[in-house]
């Protein structure tokens, strides 16, 4: 999963940020030997409040692996609301995007809040397809 410089802060869990030789760009992989792992980015600040919140990105994903993003959402940037699951766009639904720049990336589903100022991503890597 990749984010780019998104991962100088944060913490990490099961998980390190690793070089993509090709390209340069920051990925976010299972450490060895861990089935699962997880990434909490810091509190972001908008410039405005918000009602809703969409995210999307990168993964080149070994079979019998996938991502799991959650977002939440906050006033003061300290007191986090409870986690929510992004679920991901229909992938039979016709992708109008391939020829943008989120061509290739999982589009989630826009998270709706009330009119927060602060947001924290936590993508979730798992190492089966089982369900937790």
């Amino acid at each position: 999963m990749r984010y780019g410089a998104d991962f100088e802060s944060g913490d990490l869990n099961g998980a390190s940020v690793m070089s993509v030789a090709r390209t340069g760009e920051m990925a976010l992989a299972l450490q060895p030997a861990q089935s699962q792992g997880s990434y909490l980015s810091e509190p972001q600040q908008a410039g405005y409040t918000f009602n809703a919140l969409g995210l999307h990105w990168k993964a080149d994903l070994p079979e019998g692996t996938r991502v799991d993003a959650e977002v939440r959402f906050s006033q003061d940037g300290s007191s986090g609301g409870d986690w929510i699951k992004v679920n991901i766009d229909d992938p039979d639904l016709p992708d109008h995007s391939n020829s943008t720049s989120s061509a290739g990336e999982t589009i989630g589903q826009q998270a709706f809040a009330d009119k927060p100022r602060f947001f924290q991503t936590r993508p979730r890597l798992k190492g089966s397809m089982e369900e937790p």
